[in-house]
């Protein structure tokens, strides 16, 4: 965290909006530092920015005064994250309430635990001065402090100081996947992953699934044999026999019979 903040203060950059939350660590452990979008540039030798900017459990006093201010507002947040690490605590009066906050800020003295080392507490003492012209980091090169003694700046920066944490491995998407699938194939996937799933879901057997009760089992072996060959004459003895209708006398008389007609057809 100090050779990030200081490599972007030599570079006319202050943060505005150091927190934890932005504050990322790397697989092998180093720190990095993100979120630029509250940063502002071209603060060198004696140009300041003004405005309230940030997130006010981290601003510095001037911020909240509306003061105009320089990178000495990122030591002050740096200091605020040291206590939290070191103790879990806030330094000044925590509330939900913003405005109570901003007034805790700048009217109360950070409380220092006096279980902290010597060198820890001297640490945030300098860091957590109110007045930005005091502040250490603005006032003084933070690397020379008795809290650092055992860093080696040089090697630290080149990163070739091992970290006294590194974060548990995570998967390496590049060595699992040679190339993204495409959209198809990421759907193939889903669809065969699924069956594959529910195949092996099949294939487990359930000591809790219900079973039917063998004498409702219908018997379908009557079904299958073959019916036995009936003449047809004998599916209808039941029936009462047809009764024919009496026969429709003609219409007209056949020809031979014409000549006894009292009228004549023309």
């Amino acid at each position: 965290m100090v050779c990030a903040l200081q490599f972007l203060h030599c570079n006319g950059i202050i943060h505005r909006d150091v927190k934890p939350a932005n504050v990322l660590v790397t697989s092998e452990g180093h720190v990095k530092v993100c979120d630029f979008g509250l940063a502002v540039e071209g603060i060198f030798e004696n140009v300041k920015a003004r405005g309230i900017a940030g997130t006010v459990r981290y601003m510095a006093p001037e911020v909240i005064l509306e003061e105009q201010y320089d990178a000495g507002i990122d030591w002050w947040s740096l200091g605020i994250i040291l206590y939290e690490m070191a103790t879990k605590c806030y330094p000044f009066y925590e509330s939900s309430d913003e405005f109570e906050c901003m007034e805790a800020i700048l009217c109360e003295d950070p409380y220092i635990p006096e279980w902290l080392s010597e060198d820890l507490q001297n640490l945030l003492q300098q860091l957590l001065k109110k007045d930005p012209e005091k502040r250490l980091g603005c006032n003084g090169n933070i690397r020379e402090h008795p809290f650092f003694h055992s860093i080696d700046w040089v090697q630290l920066e080149k990163q070739n100081v091992p970290p006294p944490s590194v974060p548990m491995p995570s998967v390496d998407f590049d060595e699992t996947y040679e190339k993204p699938l495409s959209f198809l194939q990421s759907i193939k996937h889903n669809i065969s992953s699924r069956n594959d799933i529910l195949e092996s879901q099949l294939e487990q057997p359930s000591h809790f699934a219900i079973q039917p009760y063998p004498a409702y089992w219908p018997n379908f072996s009557h079904y299958q044999h073959p019916l036995p060959s009936v003449p047809v004459s004998s599916l209808y003895h039941h029936l009462s026999p047809v009764i024919s209708p009496p026969p429709v006398p003609a219409l007209f008389p056949s020809s031979h019979h014409h000549h006894d007609l009292p009228f004549n057809f023309y």
